[in-house]
């Protein structure tokens, strides 16, 4: 599923952020990432809240995304010989008492997910165009990575339509679609969900308004999945609308930037942007 904002935890998740959260994550300290050879300015490197890094991105050097690191995930990216993404792997620290403490307390340490194990990874196929078409999740379990879900694409007009998502026994279990504007931004998301045999229910749809501005997620465009990431300009509304609850409930968010000389953000809400070395 796609989702328009990332919290402070997840890089997949709905920007429907409890403050809660925010002051846990906020009494944590990072340490330094090691520096990248990419000499791209204009490649996101920090997401910070007030003087709290949250966000953190390397790159090869041939400025692709290498590691993607957060409070409690990190992920680090393979590619093939041509560039194409191969393989993406995420380790996961989940140790609430390293960071959900007051800040000051005693004995507060940070576990960096950069030292977790390997828990997960994700694999690319493509087609003899080298055009994405499957994408398969792998857990571990024990000492093996098991398939745990795949999703297939289908496309139009080059961009991704339809994602199908499959359990490990290759039943057919989601749907997501969307719509484009002439910019190549996903305007609409539809989620649908298995129920019975054949029948496929409408969740909720997703639609979105853009400013005129570049997008610094897109440096994760080749992860197929439509939206933040492959975006050309960033979202400033989002609605939500479920159909389940049956009475279409409606949750609207509005999303504020200040701009770089460049036309990227370097500030959202209270989120603040840093490129470059």
């Amino acid at each position: 599923m796609n989702n328009p904002f990332f919290s402070v935890c997840s890089g997949k998740t709905d920007l429907f952020i409890i403050p809660l959260i925010i002051i846990a994550i906020c009494s944590c300290e990072r340490e330094n990432t090691d520096s990248d050879p990419c000499r791209d300015n204009a490649k996101i490197r920090q997401v910070k809240a007030d003087s709290l890094v949250i966000e953190e991105m390397t790159y090869t050097g041939e400025c692709r995304i290498y590691e993607y690191i957060q409070e409690f995930s990190y992920k680090k990216y393979s590619y093939d010989g041509k560039g194409k993404l191969t393989k993406i792997e995420q380790a996961l620290t989940l140790n609430p008492a390293s960071c959900f403490m007051p800040v000051g307390s005693q004995g507060e340490v940070f576990t960096d997910p950069r030292k977790a194990r390997i828990t997960q990874y994700y694999a690319f196929e493509y087609d003899d165009e080298r055009k994405l078409i499957k994408k398969l999740h792998y857990f571990l379990n024990g000492d093996q990575f098991q398939l745990v879900s795949y999703s297939s694409y289908d496309y139009e007009n080059d961009q991704i339509k339809q994602v199908n998502q499959y359990n490990s026994q290759g039943e057919l279990s989601q749907k997501n679609r969307y719509n484009y504007d002439e910019k190549g931004n996903m305007i609409r998301e539809e989620y649908f969900f298995r129920e019975g045999d054949v029948v496929f229910v409408l969740m909720y749809t997703k639609e979105y308004v853009f400013d005129d501005k570049g997008n610094p997620y897109r440096i994760f465009e080749n992860e197929g999945i439509p939206g933040v990431y492959t975006n050309r300009n960033n979202i400033i509304r989002s609605v939500y609308t479920d159909h389940v609850s049956g009475d279409e409930y409606t949750y609207t968010e509005e999303f504020s930037y200040e701009y770089n000389a460049s036309g990227l953000p370097v500030k959202r809400q209270y989120f603040t942007y840093t490129y470059g070395d």
